[in-house]
């Protein structure tokens, strides 16, 4: 019994991996600029319908750019019930991203409350927000949602090649915590979040 479960429980968490990396990887080089992404139609949209727990409107902590994360189904995948989400910009305070400029896509995993997601990372002023990268998001209970960059390609730890007695030269770079950087909730309020349906 525990072997069949254990089994379960591997092939559930696989089909969740390989459906987020289907639709992260879906996110075009550069972004594209979507219709309907002004604090109040985002806003409305919202009210309307029973959203999931990451939905909602947030703000960025360090410079108060505020983004709209919606559920959305990719065309690429038709027929397909992953859920997937989309992060795009409501308000940003450079000039040039406009409203409605897509900034990602977001897959749940097998974890709750942790996120797989493909987030544009550059701005080069002209053709838009580009050079996207894979994180994995954290939601709070507290209405926060916490970004963290992978680490992907190969580590070579040169510490190991230096002979034990020249050890002592070498300095080790600290590294910012993670959890730092991310958003806090707007709408609805944490308290007042609906959960979505959760099926056994």
């Amino acid at each position: 019994m525990m072997l069949r479960l254990s089994i379960l429980v591997a092939f559930v968490s696989v089909a969740f991996m390989s459906v987020a990396a289907k639709v992260i990887e879906l996110l075009p080089d550069r972004s594209v600029t979507l219709d309907g992404y002004s604090r109040d139609e985002a806003q409305r949209r919202f009210s309307m319908s029973d959203i999931h727990e990451i939905e909602g409107i947030w703000r960025f902590v360090d410079d108060g750019s505020v983004m709209a994360i919606e559920r959305f189904e990719p065309e690429e995948l038709p027929d397909d019930d992953a859920v997937c989400y989309r992060i795009v910009v409501v308000k940003s305070p450079v000039r040039a991203i406009a409203p409605g400029s897509l900034m990602g896509y977001i897959c749940p995993t097998a974890k709750k409350g942790v996120y797989d997601a493909s987030v544009y990372t550059e701005f080069d002023g002209i053709s838009g927000l580009h050079k996207p990268q894979k994180f994995y998001l954290e939601l709070s209970d507290d209405g926060l949602l916490t970004f963290n960059r992978y680490r992907e390609g190969i580590q070579l730890n040169l510490w190991r090649l230096i002979p034990y007695m020249f050890r002592y030269s070498v300095k080790r770079r600290s590294e910012r915590p993670k959890g730092l950087d991310g958003c806090r909730r707007v709408y609805p309020e944490p308290l007042s979040v609906p959960l979505e349906p959760r099926y056994l």
